[in-house]
């Protein structure tokens, strides 16, 4: 007896895009989401599970996290709020206490592109807009 399996309609992108990643050098990672990112923001999510550990760890790695930030906002608006809260926080806080000089100018610009998120200013707790507090700390929390 035969069986058919039957593939989302995303699958080949899906294949396509982790192919392509796994098959580039680590540094060129960020290239390559941002070429397929139009596609991986068609997907189901089923395919955000599967195509998310590889753009998550971008953010967690030295040798990928500068052109990781700059896909933040694609990443995010695909994502939603509360799945980027849960998925790219720690990651982001990370490079944050990280104090490397490149990374926190990279934050602060992805930071003051962000409208509408909100969040608890590490000074002295009120709830800004905008990436930025009063004292000119970045914004970590959103709500």
């Amino acid at each position: 007896m035969d069986a058919v399996l039957a593939f989302p309609p995303y699958f080949p992108a899906l294949h396509g895009f982790l192919t392509e990643l796994r098959a580039s050098p680590l540094a060129r990672g960020p290239a390559v989401v941002r070429r397929w990112l139009p596609s991986i923001l068609k997907f189901s999510s089923e395919g955000v599970e599967l195509a998310l550990p590889p753009l998550v760890e971008m953010f967690q790695r030295p040798e990928t996290r500068l052109g990781a930030i700059d896909l933040f906002d694609g990443i995010a608006a695909w994502l939603g709020r509360r799945a980027t809260q849960k998925m790219l926080l720690r990651p982001v806080m990370q490079m944050h206490e990280s104090q490397d000089e490149e990374v926190m100018l990279k934050l602060l610009e992805v930071s003051d592109r962000q409208e509408g998120w909100a969040g608890e200013s590490a000074c002295d707790g009120r709830v800004i807009v905008g990436g930025r507090c009063k004292c000119g700390g970045w914004m970590l929390g959103m709500t």
